[in-house]
């Protein structure tokens, strides 16, 4: 029961972080996006972390960054699943997927807000 009240509220604070993202950012908006990357197979693979035990510090020689300009703001199913579509027009990496994908500048790529780090 404690678990799931916790669980619970620490999904309400991802939920209210991706929604003010939301309405922070416009169509057209220049973002930056910081994604945690997953090194433990020998692989890199940029990975998002949506749990409240997970501490994340952005770390320049191993995550990624990525630069991009909003195209797209849409929802599914509920205005608090929300997502971006980012043209992608800078990678600090060129070696990293993004979620087992790769990406290249020019390139649309559809990001739920939810566990995401952007300025």
């Amino acid at each position: 029961m404690i678990y799931t009240a916790l669980r619970s509220g620490f999904f309400s604070i991802l939920t209210w972080q991706s929604r003010t993202n939301y309405n922070k950012f416009k169509v057209g908006d220049n973002i930056t996006i910081y994604m945690p990357v997953d090194t433990s197979e020998r692989n890199r693979n940029a990975v998002l972390y949506d749990c409240q035990t997970t501490e994340w510090a952005f770390n320049a020689g191993k995550d990624l960054i990525i630069k991009g300009t909003v195209t797209k703001k849409y929802f599914i199913n509920d205005t608090a699943n929300v997502f971006f579509t980012v043209r992608v027009t800078y990678l600090n990496r060129n070696d990293t997927p993004i979620l087992m994908d790769r990406v290249k500048t020019g390139n649309e790529r559809n990001f739920s807000l939810i566990g995401l780090k952007i300025e």
